[in-house]
C-alpha cells in the first residue's frame, strides 16, 4: 500500500520494516525509534515516504505532545518499570 500511494507512512517492527527496506531502496526509516529494550526489544519504528517532511513533522509533533503529557509519565511508571 505504501508503494502504491495508498499510505503515506507505516510503523511497525524494526526487523520487519528493515527487511522490507532492503528490497525497496526508495524508502527509509525516518527519525528515532521507540527503544525501551524491556518493552520493545529492538524497538519499533515509523517510516514515511522520503521527502514527506510535512507528515514527518506532524508525527514528531504528536509524539512530542504524548511524551510531554503527565499521563505518559504515569503509564511509563506503571507499566514499564521493574
Amino acid at each position: 500500500d505504501l508503494k502504491n500511494n495508498r499510505l503515506e507512512g507505516v510503523f511497525g517492527d524494526v526487523a520487519a520494516i528493515g527487511k522490507w527496506l532492503k528490497n525497496n531502496p526508495d524508502y527509509a526509516i525516518m527519525d528515532e525509534r521507540a527503544s525501551d529494550p524491556d518493552y520493545y526489544g529492538k524497538g519499533l519504528g515509523i517510516a514515511v515516504r522520503k521527502g514527506n517532511d510535512a507528515l514527518l513533522q506532524e508525527i514528531n509533533a504528536a509524539l512530542d505532545k504524548v511524551k510531554a503529557s503527565p499521563e505518559y509519565a504515569q503509564m511509563q511508571e506503571k507499566w514499564f518499570t521493574q
